[in-house]
């Protein structure tokens, strides 16, 4: 039969059992709560006696049916007239407001009162009975107290003192928390001394003068009836899933323990999460009653860092230091990764504990795995000015990372002292295809003209792949108004050509070119000479230049007669007289009739 609503155990012969709606089941005692709908399973010759909440007392003895406690009694042999005299002396003390304890005798020693059959009244059941129901009323209990009787021949429920209590299991985020940086190597703990430990306690009440034993992980410690336990020095340590839990004490019912991590933990989450060692802990007392509670302690786990202590600098010519300070925590080390512009390369760890990242250019970086100093060997010789990002990226064991990064912002070369020698050329090259060597001065380290066709008014100026550069006169300067002969137009081309300096980049530098005048010029081969009745022959050697001829004259005393030149490249020379000088063109040999 289910229970209709919820009633309190007042008394107990032998074995029941209460089975809820969803299957679970308990072994009752007395001063237990039955809950509606709740299926009382009884043995045979089994008896169990509970109060509803109106305070009718119901009695239910093996598989019958429960009946009300005086139709019970009625159906019995009558009461112990020295029972019902006892009763009615505890019924008397209870409306007067004394203690009914008081009139009764001691029960037996031992776990069990005195027998129902002998007409006794357990105290235990007297003090059940008086106990109040949640949410019950027992107001109208002293009516009902006179309806109990003693079931003739039944043997009242063993003395049960109390059942035992865990305290301080329950707290919310656990009872404790330690942390990986504490361990050896953790990140706050320099030392070799494990100091990932914490202490508290835990306490174990409701025994009332019981012995008891408390269970960890299989180790089992006796608890006298006054809640103290002896405990060697040093503690009883016990191993659990991630650390030693030691139990140092064990004082009127007070455990005192340490708890100590063995080592890191593997965290599947990124950063300082938590993962717990949970801590089964048990107390029996001797009647067998038990109380179980979860010590939880809180493991967080140990993160690398890294920060940088010197900022990366550099200069074009040399290399780029700085430092950075790095730790792997408790986890320990997985890898270390530099990442410089779009490229990431993983460090190659040296018996020396120093790191090598070697980059798709040739470039290295070195670390010093002891202080973090580093340096990096990619700076060209000379340049225009940039900069180097340099983020490094720490990764433990379990998968935690910490970066840092740090510029190297690197000035431009000097490249004021850069300049070019003018170049001194002649109109007279044009026809020659003179190259004249081109010279810059002040280039930075590593720089070098760029090859290349570079194009003025006048010429131009070519540079090979060595950096070697000429310039050839392509076209005659207009020298007039300039001066007679020689006469050089300084400036008279002007050429920007360009330097590559040795991180690629460019910059410009202008070369100067002074043309000179390119003039005729003639000289006598052979000297005049002659006889009467034969001609005055000779030779000259002539030549007009770049600029070209205009006229050739022959001066003969006082007369000075242009010359007519012929088809044929000779010249003829008609002096007042009528006498003729003849030149020819090619040779310069002249012949004078005169």
């Amino acid at each position: 039969m289910s229970i209709p609503a919820q009633a309190k155990v007042i008394a107990i012969q032998g074995e029941a059992k209460a089975i809820a709606p969803d299957g679970s089941v308990r072994i009752l005692k007395a001063g237990d709560i039955l809950q509606a709908g709740e299926q009382l399973v009884l043995a045979p010759n089994a008896s169990v006696q509970y109060a509803m909440a109106d305070g009718t007392l119901f009695q239910q003895t093996g598989a019958a049916d429960p009946v009300p406690v005086e139709l019970a009694a009625a159906e019995t042999a009558a009461a112990d007239p020295a029972t019902a005299a006892e009763a009615e002396q505890i019924i008397a003390a209870l409306q007067t407001g004394n203690d009914p304890l008081g009139i009764l005798e001691e029960t037996a020693a031992g776990l069990t009162g005195g027998g129902g059959d002998e007409g006794g009244m357990s105290f235990v059941r007297l003090d059940r009975i008086s106990e109040s129901l949640n949410q019950l009323s027992m107001a109208s209990g002293q009516a009902e107290l006179r309806e109990i009787q003693t079931i003739p021949g039944a043997t009242n429920p063993a003395t049960n003192p109390g059942t035992p209590v865990l305290n301080g299991l329950d707290i919310l985020g656990g009872e404790l928390s330690v942390s990986e940086a504490s361990l050896p190597g953790g990140s706050s703990n320099a030392g070799n001394v494990n100091q990932a430990t914490a202490s508290s306690t835990f306490s174990i009440t409701g025994l009332n003068g019981e012995t008891a034993t408390l269970t960890i992980n299989g180790t089992s410690i006796a608890i006298d009836a006054a809640g103290n336990a002896v405990i060697p020095a040093g503690g009883i340590s016990i191993a659990t899933d991630r650390g030693t839990l030691t139990i140092t004490g064990i004082t009127g019912g007070t455990v005192e323990y340490t708890y100590t991590l063995n080592g890191s933990q593997t965290h599947g989450q990124p950063g300082n999460d938590q993962v717990s060692d949970n801590i089964t802990i048990t107390v029996t007392d001797q009647t067998g009653d038990t109380a179980s509670g979860s010590l939880d302690i809180n493991i967080t786990d140990d993160v690398p860092s890294i920060s940088v202590d010197t900022p990366a600098t550099g200069a074009y010519g040399s290399e780029i230091t700085g430092s950075v300070d790095m730790a792997f925590g408790a986890d320990g080390e997985k890898s270390v990764t530099v990442k410089l512009g779009n490229e990431t390369v993983t460090g190659t760890k040296g018996t020396d504990g120093n790191y090598t990242f070697t980059f798709a250019d040739g470039t290295v970086l070195t670390l010093n795995g002891s202080n973090g100093d580093f340096s990096y060997n990619g700076l060209p010789a000379s340049g225009s000015g940039t900069s180097y990002d340099f983020t490094f990226t720490v990764t433990d064991n379990d998968g935690d990372s910490a970066s840092a990064s740090t510029t190297a912002t690197v000035g431009a070369t000097d490249t004021s002292g850069l300049n070019a020698d003018t170049v001194q050329s002649s109109d007279a090259d044009v026809a020659s295809g003179t190259a004249r060597d081109v010279t810059v001065n002040g280039l930075p380290a590593g720089a070098q003209l760029a090859e290349g066709t570079y194009t003025g008014a006048y010429g131009t100026i070519t540079v090979d792949a060595d950096g070697k550069a000429t310039y050839t006169q392509t076209g005659l300067y207009d020298h007039t108004g300039v001066g007679s002969g020689t006469d050089a137009k300084t400036g008279a081309d002007s050429i920007t050509i360009k330097v590559t300096l040795a991180d690629g980049t460019t910059v410009d530098v202008t070369v100067g070119v002074d043309i000179a005048d390119d003039v005729p010029s003639i000289s006598v081969d052979t000297p005049a000479t002659g006889a009467y009745g034969s001609e005055i022959t000779g030779s000259v050697d002539m030549a007009f230049g770049a600029d070209g001829e205009k006229s050739v004259t022959v001066k003969l005393g006082n007369e000075t007669v242009t010359g007519t030149k012929g088809a044929d490249g000779n010249y003829t020379f008609t002096f007042a007289d009528g006498t003729v000088l003849t030149l020819n063109g090619s040779n310069g040999d002249f012949s004078y009739n005169g």
